[in-house]
């Protein structure tokens, strides 16, 4: 699961393949269909586990546009690598300890006509088993280990040990964070011995820090070879922790792994039919051979002139491109693997959405192509009157005075006060009709538009007999970060309050998450506090101005056939400045507009729906967008009016065939 989407492995992989056949394809100026891709020795110990991951490997590359496909062990490549570097015939140990598994072969190297693999062998024991050891033995204590709690019944007992054996993986870091967990967790909490660390715990899973965790201990890890001791140091919400690690600490909790390694290093002997003297030299690559007791060993058995490091992390992908010369030039014999020869190996339940591979391919495409485009300076999003999110990026002029065409989409027959101008990498709060929430940049829903993909197909809504998901609202959300509270209206005329710290930590995560539901769908979610009222406008030209409501109620009553477009917060002097479809505007003052504590259907202030409306800023330029371009406008001079009673004042001259889409301030 990555968010709330199911990817199939060999889907990341082949996404990956994806991208780097792209780009070397385009450095290369032709297309690529065969390729040298390197394996571990074994991906598991198990026989049916190994072949099973060799099958995804060749799927996820035959999905990548690959036809003929070369497997190569890695230490193997590692070792042609190194082959370029002699000038005679050697015995080679190649100790390739990554960050997954570790492989050790021993190779004839030197001379092409009696270049020979001697032995090979490989354990799935590497860089993540230690940084594994490292979060299990050193940090749970900070988080409640070893402490107790009163339970219902009067008991003291301890915090139950499955939460603290979860640091042993930050996958299952991540899969405590559930609702039922939470509310444990919660009450353990209430009556437990060490409530900071408990409140940390909490903190902890609710903010997914688990990933983070990892690169502490990965860090503290890659310091210990070149230290005595590191630190490993977590700042997150609520909590901080510093904790100090020795190297001799590391090495007693890798203790076991270690003697396993050595038997392996004995058994690869063993098999090439060598003696250790025989070894002529002993290449390091990958980075957990730059941990210093495995160097040690090394050299204990070897002798430490025999013991050298090579390009630690490129090693084996120079290797392959070695090796795949040699293929191409006919030197070396190899089989490759056909589309045929592979299966997709990977099995879902039928219930589970699982992600289009076609559809992300587009969006790497997209991703690929605006690398050679220009940088866009903003992006645009609005809503269509029948629920279709549509945005697009632009590039702005220079001179901000200026008005500039705008492209990409059709933006006519838009929702009044849907429209939103921001950065293209920005988040947008996207509330859906099943009232679930969830956050997506401007960028990517540019993209969604692009490559002619309705939102709700990408994210999976609801769809049944009674009717489709879809979005209601869109608005802005990563300027309400600080807010206190904010405001939830329906279309019906119903608001709730919500508190931005429960709502925080659900907006920064890639899911859905979901908010109990009101008449009606999300109209508008506006940020508001005591010294301010709110108003609401419908899609009938009628506007409320109302006292903050503490409790979810009906706030604005709308006919049959109405509906709330619309809301913001105000003082008795907030200018709003509304035009019709037309062009022609009024300005006015909040205080125009009668607070009413009654259930009403508010004054009204525009015949039929308005074309836009906004709040104005103090100095702040004013903009209209509509269906062509967007185009600065200056206001000033249309006369304040106290409601209907004033005439339309033209401010904007449309063209044949040009909508009004909007108001922004900038």
């Amino acid at each position: 699961m990555v968010g709330s989407d199911f990817y199939f492995i060999e889907d990341i992989v082949a996404l990956y393949l994806y991208i780097t056949k792209q780009r070397a394809e385009q450095l290369l100026g032709q297309s690529i269909d065969h390729i040298v891709l390197g394996r571990p020795v074994r991906f598991s110990v198990d026989p049916e586990l190994n072949q099973l991951a060799q099958q995804r490997l060749l799927y996820a590359a035959f999905r990548a546009g690959y036809q003929q496909v070369y497997l190569q062990y890695e230490p193997i490549a590692a070792a042609y690598y190194y082959e370029t570097t002699i000038q005679r015939e050697q015995n080679v140990l190649v100790f390739d300890f990554g960050g997954g598994t570790l492989d050790i072969s021993i190779v004839r190297l030197g001379n092409p006509r009696t270049r020979k693999i001697l032995a090979t062998s490989g354990i799935p024991i590497a860089g993540d088993i230690f940084d594994q050891k490292l979060v299990r033995a050193k940090l749970p204590r900070h988080f409640g280990e070893g402490t107790s709690y009163q339970a219902d019944d009067g008991t003291i007992r301890p915090i139950p040990s499955h939460y603290f054996e979860a640091f042993a993986a930050w996958q299952t870091l991540l899969e405590l964070n559930t609702p039922r967990n939470m509310e444990i967790l919660e009450q353990i909490a209430r009556t437990s011995t060490a409530p900071r660390q408990l409140k940390a715990l909490l903190q902890l899973i609710s903010s997914n820090y688990g990933l983070k965790i990892y690169d502490e201990a990965e860090a503290a890890k890659r310091e210990l070879s070149g230290s005595k001791n590191a630190l490993m140091q977590l700042n997150g919400p609520g909590f901080n922790v510093t904790q100090l690690v020795t190297r001799q600490e590391f090495e007693h909790l890798i203790a076991r792994e270690c003697e396993a390694i050595e038997d392996l290093l004995d058994d690869v002997l063993s098999q090439a039919g060598l003696r250790p003297h025989q070894i002529d030299a002993v290449i390091r690559t990958g980075g957990s051979s730059q941990i210093p007791v495995f160097i040690e060993m090394l050299q204990e058995h070897f002798g430490s002139d025999k013991v050298q490091s090579i390009d630690t992390f490129s090693s084996v992908t120079s290797g392959l491109g070695v090796i795949g010369h040699c293929i191409a030039q006919g030197e070396i014999e190899a089989t490759p693997f056909y589309p045929e020869d592979a299966t997709h190996a990977s099995q879902v339940s039928s219930s589970m959405q699982v992600v289009d591979f076609e559809i992300v391919k587009k969006f790497v495409d997209l991703q690929e192509a605006e690398l050679e485009r220009d940088t866009p300076t903003c992006g645009l999003v609005a809503l269509s009157q029948d629920y279709e999110v549509k945005a697009s990026l632009q590039s702005a002029p220079a001179d901000s005075s200026v008005e500039f065409a705008i492209s990409d989409v059709d933006w006519t027959d838009c929702l009044p006060m849907s429209f939103i101008v921001s950065p293209p990498d920005e988040k947008i709060l996207l509330m859906t009709s099943e009232y679930r929430f969830f956050t997506r940049s401007l960028r990517e829903l540019a993209r969604l538009n692009m490559i002619k993909l309705r939102l709700e197909e990408a994210e999976s809504l609801h769809v049944d007999a009674f009717g489709d998901e879809f979005i209601s609202a869109i608005c802005r959300v990563e300027p309400y970060f600080s807010a206190r509270q904010m405001l939830l209206i329906s279309t019906s005329g119903y608001a709730r309050l919500l508190r931005m710290d429960g709502l925080i930590p659900h907006l920064q995560q890639p899911s859905h998450f979901r908010l109990d539901t009101m008449p009606g769908y999300p109209a508008a979610l506006i940020e508001v506090d005591e010294s301010r009222t709110i108003v609401i406008v419908s899609s009938a030209g009628n506007m409320i101005r109302i006292p903050l409501p503490t409790t979810t109620r009906r706030v604005m009553k709308v006919a049959e056939g109405e509906r709330v477009i619309g809301a913001f917060s105000a003082t008795p002097n907030t200018e709003i400045l509304i035009m019709d479809r037309k062009g022609r505007a009024k300005r006015l003052y909040a205080y125009t507009i009668p607070v009413v504590s009654q259930l009403a259907t508010g004054r009204k202030m525009v015949e039929g729906e308005p074309g836009a409306l906004v709040v104005r800023q103090p100095d702040a330029d004013l903009w209209a967008v509509t269906s062509h371009r967007m185009l600065p406008l200056d206001a000033d001079h249309i006369p304040l009016c106290n409601g209907t009673s004033r005439p339309w004042t033209r401010l904007l001259h449309l063209s044949k065939g040009e909508e009004l889409i909007g108001l922004q301030t900038m």
